[in-house]
Formats: C-alpha cells, sequence, structure tokens
C-alpha cells in the first residue's frame, strides 16, 4: 500500500501533536498555538485574460522546553493547507487542493549556541528586494505576508559575545530549486555549507560557502538527454554600513561544472541604500541596483550580463493604513514593472490591495531570463486583494 502526500503529513501532525500534549501534561513547560489565514484573488487583462483565487492556512505548534539551567529544547510545527484556483480565458480552470509540511524542526539551544534539525527557513544577507544571497528561500519583497517554504536541513549556529557568529548547516531530500538557482539539488547527495558574520565599527561584515551537486534533468527534460549530477560551488560576501543612510553589498560567485547548457560562472551582486524623509509621516525609501553576469567556457553559449533597478517609497498614512510604490527597470532584460498597493492592519486582520503592470519587450528580453527576478510571458495590468487573519 503506498501512503500519499495528504496521509503523511496527517500522520506526521498527528504523531508531534500527540507527543507535545504528551510532554505539557507531564511537566509545566510553554507550549503555544497559532494560526494564519490569508485569502487572495487577482485578476489581470493578460492575454488571454487571467483570474486566480487563494485561499492558504498555516497553524502553527510551538514548544519550549527547558532541560537544564543552560540548556533548553524547543520545537516548531506548522502546515500548509492551501488551494489555488486559476482560470484563464478560453483554458480549463485549473484547481489545486492539497497540503504540505511548511515547518518541522527541533532545536537546542543555550545563550550563545543553537542546533536546529528538520524542515525550516534559513535566510541571511543583508539585501531588501534584489536578494544575490536569497540561496535557500523564496521570499518576495512584494508579497506582504512574506512566505517562504522551508529546506530540509541540520544548521549549527554559534555566538561569540561581540556578537561575531559562526554558521555551519547541512542539507539533504529537497526536491524543489532554491533561492536565486533555477537548479535542483540532487535527493542523493548531502549538501554542506557555513558562514560567518562579523561586526565593525558601523556595521557588519558577512562570508559565506556552499556546495551541492545538482540535477539538470527537471530543467532540461526536453532535451531528450539523461544528465549526470554536477557539483555547483558557492561564495558570498556581504557587507552593511549604517551610516547617515543604511548602505550594504551582496555578491555571490557561483561555479558549476561544464555541461553545454546551464553557464559554468554566474556572479550576482546587489548594492542598496535606504533613507527615510521627513515629510509629512515620514517617507521610507529603498533603493537597490543588482547586476548578474553569465559566463560559459562553451562557445555555443553566449556571455551575459543584465541588471536590475529596483525602488520602493513606502508612506505611514496614520496608525493604520499605509501606501507603497515600487518600480523594477530592467536593464537587458526587457522587461519594467511597476506596483502600488494600499495596506490596513489591525491588531489581528491585515488588507493589502495591489494595482500593478508588467511590460515585456520581447526583442530585448534576456535570452536567459531563468535567471532574472521575475520571467513573465507578456504585457500585464492587474489587481490584487489579500486579506489575512491571525490568531
Amino acid at each position: 500500500m503506498i501512503l500519499s502526500q495528504k496521509s503523511v503529513t496527517i500522520g506526521i501532525l498527528t504523531f508531534f501533536f500527540c507527543l507535545t500534549v504528551k510532554i505539557h501534561l507531564q511537566a509545566d513547560q510553554d507550549i503555544g498555538f497559532q494560526g494564519e489565514l490569508t485569502g487572495w484573488g487577482v485578476a489581470t487583462d493578460a492575454d488571454p485574460d487571467r483570474q486566480e483565487l487563494g485561499i492558504r492556512y498555516l497553524p502553527q505548534l510551538k514548544l519550549n522546553y527547558p532541560i537544564s539551567e543552560a540548556f533548553s529544547v524547543d520545537s516548531e510545527l506548522m502546515a500548509n493547507f492551501y488551494r489555488v484556483q486559476i482560470s484563464e480565458q478560453g483554458e480549463e480552470t485549473e484547481e489545486v487542493w492539497d497540503e504540505k509540511a511548511y515547518r518541522l524542526w527541533i532545536r537546542l539551544y543555550t545563550d550563545q549556541f543553537e542546533s536546529r534539525l528538520g524542515l525550516q527557513e534559513i535566510s541571511f544577507g543583508p539585501g531588501r528586494i534584489l536578494r544575490s544571497l536569497r540561496w535557500f528561500d523564496q521570499k518576495d519583497s512584494r508579497d506582504p505576508t512574506n512566505y517562504t517554504d522551508g529546506v530540509k536541513a541540520l544548521l549549527l549556529r554559534y555566538y561569540l559575545e561581540n556578537n561575531t557568529n559562526f554558521w555551519g548547516w547541512s542539507l539533504y531530500g529537497n526536491d524543489d530549486p532554491m533561492g536565486i538557482s533555477p537548479l535542483t539539488s540532487d535527493n542523493d547527495r548531502y549538501e554542506y555549507g557555513g558562514r560567518c558574520q562579523i561586526p565593525v565599527s558601523s556595521g557588519e561584515i558577512g562570508f559565506s560557502a556552499h556546495q551541492r551537486w545538482v540535477d539538470l534533468n527537471p530543467l532540461l527534460s526536453e532535451s531528450g538527454q539523461e544528465f549526470d549530477p554536477l557539483l555547483e560551488k558557492r561564495f558570498g560576501f556581504d557587507i552593511t554600513w549604517d551610516l547617515v543612510a543604511g548602505l550594504w553589498l551582496e555578491y555571490t560567485h557561483l561555479e558549476l561544472e561544464s555541461n553545454g547548457f546551464i553557464p559554468e560562472i554566474q556572479q550576482f551582486a546587489t548594492v542598496g541604500t535606504d533613507y527615510t524623509f521627513e515629510i509629512g509621516n515620514g517617507v521610507g525609501a529603498i533603493l537597490e541596483y543588482q547586476v548578474i553576469h553569465l559566463e560559459s567556457d562553451d562557445i555555443v553559449l553566449e556571455e551575459d550580463t543584465f541588471g536590475t533597478l529596483a525602488v520602493s517609497l513606502q508612506y505611514p498614512l496614520n496608525l493604520l493604513d499605509s501606501i507603497r510604490f515600487m518600480a523594477f527597470q530592467g536593464v537587458n532584460t526587457g522587461v519594467d514593472s511597476y506596483q502600488i498597493d494600499w495596506k490596513r492592519t489591525y491588531d489581528t486582520i491585515m488588507i493589502d490591495l495591489v494595482l500593478f503592470q508588467t511590460m515585456v519587450d520581447s526583442s530585448s528580453a534576456s535570452t536567459v531570463s531563468m535567471f532574472a527576478n521575475e520571467s513573465p510571458v507578456g504585457d500585464e495590468t492587474g489587481l490584487r486583494l489579500l486579506v489575512q487573519f491571525n490568531h
């Protein structure tokens, strides 16, 4: 008998719930339950017209269990129950109704050390919008819910008294592409890496590294060829300064074994700044520019460089309401996009209304758009309404 993903998910949730309740009954420890319910609707004038309706519920169970004066254990269990319905003019409506684990980890920690095992979020770097150190998450600055799937990993972190901290991690069994790369990790091999963050006089410096084996077959399935796993190495650097305005730099250098399809050298660099102008209630401004450079030893693959300029302006109207304008200007990508959104926030409810427009110049669009911030198929103007309830 083959168990479905739904059966496995429900079984995992039931097991951890019973285990948590048992521990709670044996000792008076901290246990908490909360949830996040999000619904959204999108309508566009794309060719063909497209509408999307979605709902997502993320129940969360948290446990904290001190085992001695120095050591404590905590855990987090979150499921993701969701339904998405997409309809296009003249096409059959597509519906997805599913569930999966969203977070499922346990952590042993002290004041200076932590070891966390399971399905978790791993993210780092000072970038806000165009993140060159987005190695393991899918966070989108345009999404007010800050949603991202987790990765299956062991994460170790150690903190010195001067706030210098060291990270080490190992990942295994992650089926989907993560972060800036469109490639999937090889399921049969471990991947590992680490990071060091060092405070300086007015900011922080970070160094990161990661190594994995990647599987080209899901991305290049239409080629009709079977590819062996390829070794991929990443090196990252970032620095922040807190001067009159906030300044930051992120850089990733990625090397891949020669393959004839994917560029062997991929470089991502982001520079950014933020500042709050004393106009009215204060205008928060963020400016970032990202450059992506791809090159290969294969004469078939051409060298390519393209970039994106991002601007975000946010203004609080009052205690409940705020408006934000965002613009993305492509350089050699053929893609420009703009949006303006209004957000109202209560204690437990958030409402976000967005008007957006994307323009695509197919004659100048980059041939390597899979590495760009987004890859729309054509011009599009649309409206999105999102409502979130937290309990």
